[in-house]
């Protein structure tokens, strides 16, 4: 890819360093992978259709990535004509690293990260959408003893949120500003996920935000009260993640971008008609015990992958919590296929 100078040291230390704040939301728990699990390095010799080298596709073994994983394994990207191996992500850097680093063709990201790479005018596109906020699935809980009750009584109490780019960091100020309250006025601690609840219990933090399965596993562990569910109201349909590649090879294989997306759908819109069937499904590409993704809330999948609104709305929230300083989206935002 002509953008890209290979695996060396200094090219991954360029990259990082052009990464600095880019880090990846993780929506479940590090996971083990099935059949559809690629070696990293498959990315370079990626064909474009049946019959030539598979699309490895380096995704978080989680709901967020749940098109690549089943899709990969029911055949619906064959289908579409491109084969393509999922790869389970369980590097704490960006999947971005890997994508500029030419290990993989296409990478999912946290959306937020990527629109936050785009500012630094790296050379990244978007392939398709993946996941929108539903919900239920991500939540602010207090302990039950606790007097905070809403997000009105938020102000000068300190919230556990995954991470600096994650859905939490965006929707929890917009609640405050839509109360007519001072986001500043609260504090987003970031904790990694599996220490929420015992960050909680321990009194570390007055409350947490937490998506699903970890939203289930605090509430198993620790007597708690919803707080506020984050992807309600206006905040419905919030965009989650991204399928993303580099422009270069965006540029030098449209059939493929075409047939993923194609595909990928396809393979949203299967998900969003049996939620159930996804819930059976996620204890097999992933580590959740098959009682706790019984009962799981489940994020909603985009169906009109090539749709930009999504990333212009995602954009003004960032731009209101200070991330971004301007919420205009480069024309070639969106990779361009056949």
């Amino acid at each position: 890819m002509a953008d890209n100078t290979g695996n060396s040291g200094k090219s991954r230390k360029r990259i990082a360093a052009a990464l600095v704040g880019v880090a990846a939301l993780a929506v479940t728990s590090a996971c083990s992978t099935t059949d559809t699990t690629a070696a990293p390095g498959s990315g370079s010799g990626s064909g474009p259709a049946t019959g030539g080298a598979a699309v490895v596709v380096d995704a978080p073994a989680t709901t967020s990535s749940s098109a690549v994983y089943l899709g990969a394994r029911n055949g619906e990207f064959a289908k579409a004509g491109v084969t393509v191996q999922a790869h389970n992500h369980t590097s704490s850097d960006s999947p971005l690293v890997g994508l500029l680093g030419n290990a993989y063709p296409i990478v999912w990201d946290n959306a937020a990260d990527y629109l936050l790479a785009v500012q630094k005018k790296l050379a990244v596109t978007v392939v398709g959408l993946s996941d929108l906020g539903r919900p239920g699935q991500l939540e602010v809980l207090a302990k039950a003893d606790s007097p905070i009750r809403s997000v009105r009584d938020l102000p000068g109490h300190s919230v556990a949120i995954p991470g600096t780019t994650s859905s939490c960091a965006l929707t929890i100020p917009a609640q405050l500003r839509a109360a007519g309250l001072d986001p500043k006025s609260v504090k987003l601690v970031p904790v990694a996920l599996p220490d929420e609840g015992s960050a909680l219990q321990r009194g570390i933090v007055d409350t947490v935000c937490a998506p699903e399965p970890f939203l289930s596993t605090i509430r198993k562990t620790v007597s708690t009260r919803s707080v506020s569910d984050q992807f309600t109201g206006p905040l419905t349909d919030t965009l989650v993640g991204v399928y993303v590649t580099t422009t270069s090879y965006a540029q030098q294989h449209p059939d493929v971008i075409a047939s993923f997306r194609k595909a990928l759908a396809a393979e949203n819109a299967a998900l969003n008609a049996d939620p159930d069937a996804l819930r059976k499904a996620v204890p097999t590409f992933t580590r959740v015990d098959p009682s706790l993704a019984a009962g799981m809330k489940l994020p909603g999948f985009a169906t009109n992958v090539t749709d930009t609104a999504p990333l212009q709305k995602l954009a003004e929230l960032m731009q209101q919590a200070g991330m971004l300083t301007s919420t205009a989206l480069p024309a070639d935002v969106m990779a361009a296929d056949r």
